[in-house]
């Protein structure tokens, strides 16, 4: 008896492989998911700009990553910080100098793994932005500011649709093959209730499918949908009731790698999965022989397995460390 009801995902064509250079940008569970990316060996960089729950700003901040918009620090004047509203509060810097000297970092590292990306990922998390009174523009974050300083809206589905073209298109001229993946978290923004909630995840979910209806290069992942009805109780989020647990985030991400993944790179992905197993194993008798051989086949594993596109440059170190250790301490012993 199938107790779930499963999620009909559309696999992307071409499919990701270890090959495929990767950005991760949006909310918190982009953070999530990229982390899953990089743990398992993929070349991903993940929000190199800081964190940005609705799409408007997330655009934004790809188009800051381009220089294609000015950023000016402004001074905090409770908390005595240089910050932007473009920006998250991670982004924050004791001085003006010091902010601009870490965003020239960050665009450094962000324009060139752009000119060679293969797929980009983005997490919307919510319609809802704020925008300041003053001047009417939208912000990223409100860095604590007042409440009154700021008003409040729902983005509607047409501004994400014409702010994602008009940020994808640059992108597109330098990258024509580049494949985009669009996903809504299914993390809750609840602080205006449920109702709310649900409205701003369907003005997401409206928006995504007018995008790649009209864009074959653009793909939708239902990391949303699978978390509302095919692990719909509680026992899936975690004490907050609010964010997924480690199960609802790994049954997410592998439903991700089935479907996303082509298929040598998914024996790869299994390969290295057992490999981090045997690498997180506490041998019982370090002075053992058998402890030794066991390294030495892990390293040829590990070894095989880097041929395949995997950097896996740090674990090879380690092992070989721990078997020159192993000779150095236990090797005269064994021989005795």
């Amino acid at each position: 008896m199938d107790l779930q009801t499963a999620t009909d995902i559309i696999p992307i064509r071409p499919s990701l492989t270890y090959n495929s250079k990767l950005l991760c940008m949006g909310s918190c569970f982009a953070d999530r998911m990229g982390q899953k990316l990089r743990e398992n060996k993929f070349q991903a960089m993940v929000n190199p700009l800081g964190i940005a729950f609705n799409p408007v700003s997330l655009f934004k901040l790809i188009e800051i990553g381009l220089d294609q918009s000015s950023i000016q620090p402004l001074k905090h004047p409770r908390l005595a910080y240089s910050f932007s509203f473009d920006l998250h509060s991670q982004l924050s810097f004791r001085s003006e100098e010091d902010f601009s000297q870490n965003l020239d970092k960050l665009k450094a590292q962000f324009i060139p793994h752009l000119q060679q990306l293969d797929f980009l990922i983005l997490t919307f998390g919510t319609a809802h932005v704020y925008e300041r009174v003053d001047d009417g523009r939208l912000v990223n974050n409100c860095h604590k500011y007042p409440a009154n300083f700021f008003s409040r809206r729902m983005l509607s589905p047409d501004e994400i649709h014409e702010a994602f073209f008009q940020t994808i298109k640059p992108i597109w001229e330098m990258r024509p093959e580049l494949q985009v993946i669009l996903t809504v978290s299914p993390i809750r923004h609840v602080r205006d209730g449920l109702t709310s909630n649900s409205l701003s995840k369907s003005i997401l979910r409206y928006a995504c499918s007018s995008i790649t209806q009209k864009e074959s290069r653009v793909s939708y992942f239902p990391s949303y949908e699978i978390m509302l009805d095919e692990l719909r109780d509680y026992r899936f989020y975690k004490e907050d009731m609010i964010h997924p647990n480690e199960l609802a985030e790994g049954i997410i991400w592998q439903r991700f790698i089935e479907n996303f993944l082509d298929e040598a790179s998914f024996e790869n992905y299994n390969k290295w999965g057992k490999l981090r197993r045997e690498l997180a194993h506490k041998p019982l008798h370090e002075w053992s022989e058998e402890y030794f051989i066991f390294l030495q086949k892990l390293k040829i594993k590990l070894e095989n397995l880097s041929k395949n596109a995997l950097n896996l440059d740090s674990e090879l170190q380690k092992v070989s460390e721990s078997l020159d250790h192993w000779q150095i301490k236990y090797g005269t012993m064994q021989k005795k």
